[in-house]
């Protein structure tokens, strides 16, 4: 801010002035920068604690390499295949076993064929929109692809926790559009907030 018309008993030197603006300016990008950061990470963790209640966290974090985590993997496919065999409609089982495939197998390729299916049968599925979104940002690096996803399923439901995140790193982490992403984390933060006070 240029508000700094402190009453003095002589002008200020030219010098010291403009020193005193300098300062000013870094701490305001320094604060600025330490929100962001922090913000950051807040929906680093909410991503990952919205990730850990599907299920999936050990599988994610581990890569399958375990014996315990490779009949977890095993066990939740062979459930999500029997879900599927009685409801093939069921959009939910088919998010969690399109991230299962492309997360816990590396078969990206299959993982995409059951998001594609997921959105032709019901192409307003906010949840389908954002976790598609998140595979073309993770996997396959289509940023414009996945800020599409994201920006759909907002149009359906603007406080979309899940959406908001997802949008949020991606303009800050690939677009570096930070101001836009200071304001998407803040809407992200109040819907966080509107959700808990209402549990």
């Amino acid at each position: 801010d240029s508000d700094g018309n402190d009453i003095q008993s002589s002008p200020p030197r030219p010098q010291a002035a403009a020193l005193s603006a300098s300062l000013t300016f870094a701490a305001s990008a320094l604060e600025t920068h330490e929100s962001v950061v922090q913000l950051k990470s807040r929906e680093r963790l909410q991503r990952d604690k919205l990730q850990d209640l599907r299920q999936l966290g050990d599988i994610a974090r581990e890569g399958a390499s375990t014996s315990a985590v490779k009949a977890r993997r095993d066990a939740l496919e062979k459930t999500y295949q029997q879900i599927l065999d009685k409801n093939p409609e069921h959009l939910p089982t088919l998010n969690e076993y399109a991230l299962l495939l492309s997360v816990g197998r590396g078969e990206h390729d299959a993982a995409e064929e059951l998001y594609l299916h997921a959105l032709s049968l019901n192409p307003f599925h906010k949840r389908t929109l954002s976790d598609y979104g998140f595979f073309l940002e993770r996997i396959r690096g289509d940023y414009d692809g996945a800020e599409e996803m994201y920006i759909r399923a907002l149009n359906i439901d603007p406080k979309h926790i899940v959406s908001l995140c997802n949008l949020g790193l991606l303009l800050h982490d690939v677009r570096r559009e930070y101001d836009e992403a200071l304001a998407v984390f803040d809407k992200a933060m109040r819907a966080a907030a509107h959700v808990n006070d209402t549990l």
